[in-house]
C-alpha cells in the first residue's frame, strides 16, 4: 500500500512540475540582417550605404545605427529593415 502511495505522490509531483511555466531568458542570435536589400552581416565592416548616409551594424552590443540614412527601393515583398533574432535600432 505505501509503494502505491508513493508513487501517486511522485506521478503528482511530475505533472505539478511539468505545468509551471518557462520563458526564454536568452536573446535570440542575429542569423541574417538586411537593410536596403543587403544582409549587413555578409559586409566586411557591417556597413550599408543607405541614400547619403549608412546603415551600421555593431556586434558587440547588437545595435544597428542609421545615419542620414534614406531607404527606398522595391524589396519584392520583405521589409526594408529586417532581422532574423533581436537587434536594437
Amino acid at each position: 500500500m505505501k509503494i502505491k502511495r508513493w508513487i501517486s505522490v511522485l506521478l503528482c509531483m511530475l505533472l505539478c512540475v511539468g505545468m509551471i511555466p518557462t520563458t526564454e531568458l536568452a536573446a535570440s542570435p542575429i542569423t541574417s540582417l538586411y537593410v536596403n536589400g543587403t544582409n549587413i552581416l555578409n559586409d566586411a565592416d557591417n556597413t550599408v550605404a543607405c541614400g547619403e548616409g549608412t546603415a551600421v551594424y555593431d556586434k558587440a552590443t547588437n545595435t544597428l545605427t542609421l545615419t542620414n540614412a534614406t531607404i527606398e527601393g522595391d524589396f519584392d515583398g520583405s521589409a526594408a529593415i529586417y532581422s532574423y533574432g533581436d537587434v536594437t535600432i
